[in-house]
């Protein structure tokens, strides 16, 4: 495994709220239901035959994660805890569902280092601090010779030879100015890709997450919403049953941002009272009816991040929120088991050893 960075400052690390997988463990699901919620999500857009992957093995990757060690939340009697989240129902899209698996708001924090503990059980070499600049391809073959590559420590430029490439680099949030992004999600495995004569796929689409914390962009986790918490505008009214009258706050991201952007430009928005920008182009996200103990223990990465950014307790105060750069969409064209192929007169053509996974795919 190479990384730019520390391998336990990935940004896996930032996702806080929960994973859909049909579990059933509070309220009966099943992977249908999530395969609807994940194309009708997608505006019918998404790869269907991906899609139907993703719900049907969803709940054993789960499950697979618990064995590697992650500390999900627990019911009482000892199953994966589930909340709401948006997007999640059941009887295809009749009404909200507790779908998300989670672990407090820190179930990134609990993936990566619970991978990266099996990594070391298994004696897989982390070599941390080399930056790769290139994708070493045969376009005569077609296939992966390997890497160049700047170890950042010695200064040097190496090769590294590979018969097997697998591309797993994250997305490029910081293109936008308010992101939920660290500062190293800056599209390079994308940018491998088209240096290497390869091609791109969907980069247009781009998720915003509703609830970043104002011009900040820190990520409140949609948790808080599935939590209780409540979108509201300058008349104190709680505005997404406008929008969705049967999902309202738990209505799909998509859905929410710009709902959230159509109060602004109504001039319903309120200003950003944790700045000196008198733009009144955020709205309020309301905690304070979740019960201040319930929230500690399900929020505390929330409400950390607010009381030390904002200087607000949600416990009282209404939190301004606007929505924040949050998930590159589209990336590395792959086959459904991962392979990178580029279009040739219309047809794939498999780039043979080369694999890409996650945000940049």
């Amino acid at each position: 495994v190479i990384c730019k960075l520390q391998a336990l400052r990935s940004h896996t690390g930032s996702a806080e709220g929960g994973i859909a997988a049909s579990l059933g463990n509070i309220e009966k699901d099943c992977w249908q239901w999530h395969y609807y919620d994940t194309v009708h999500g997608g505006d019918w857009l998404s790869d269907q035959d991906a899609a139907k992957m993703l719900a049907k093995e969803a709940r054993d990757t789960v499950i697979e994660l618990e064995h590697f060690g992650v500390a999900f939340s627990r019911t009482e009697d000892g199953h994966i805890n589930q909340r709401f989240f948006g997007g999640h129902t059941a009887d295809f899209g009749q009404q909200p569902i507790r779908r998300a698996a989670y672990a407090a708001d820190r179930i990134g924090h609990q993936i990566l280092y619970s991978l990266w503990q099996k990594c070391i059980e298994e004696n897989i070499k982390i070599e941390e601090d080399i930056y790769v600049t290139d994708l070493a391809i045969n376009h005569k073959s077609n296939s992966v010779e390997g890497i160049i590559a700047l170890n950042e420590k010695s200064g040097k430029v190496e090769k590294i030879c590979a018969r097997n490439v697998l591309i797993a680099t994250g997305g490029a949030g910081r293109l936008f100015s308010t992101t939920s992004n660290s500062w190293d999600l800056t599209g390079d495995g994308m940018s491998l890709a088209l240096n290497a004569g390869l091609q791109l796929e969907d980069i247009e689409f781009i998720q915003f997450h509703p609830t970043g914390l104002a011009h900040t962009g820190i990520l409140l986790s949609e948790a808080a919403r599935g939590e209780g918490g409540v979108l509201r505008n300058c008349k104190n009214e709680a505005f997404m049953k406008n929008y969705d009258d049967t999902h309202a706050d738990l209505a799909p991201r998509d859905v929410v941002s710009r709902s959230i952007v159509s109060e602004i430009d109504a001039l319903r928005g309120v200003e950003d009272t944790t700045s000196n920008i008198d733009r009144k182009d955020c709205v309020w996200l309301d905690m304070t009816r979740i019960e201040k103990q319930h929230m500690l223990e399900a929020l505390p990465q929330v409400v950390e991040t607010i009381e030390k950014y904002a200087h607000l307790d949600p416990s009282k105060d209404l939190i301004p929120i606007r929505p924040t750069a949050h998930y590159t969409m589209g990336g590395i064209p792959i086959s459904l088991n991962g392979q990178v192929y580029k279009l040739v007169n219309n047809k794939k053509q498999r780039i043979i050893g080369l694999y890409a996974a996650g945000e940049c795919a």
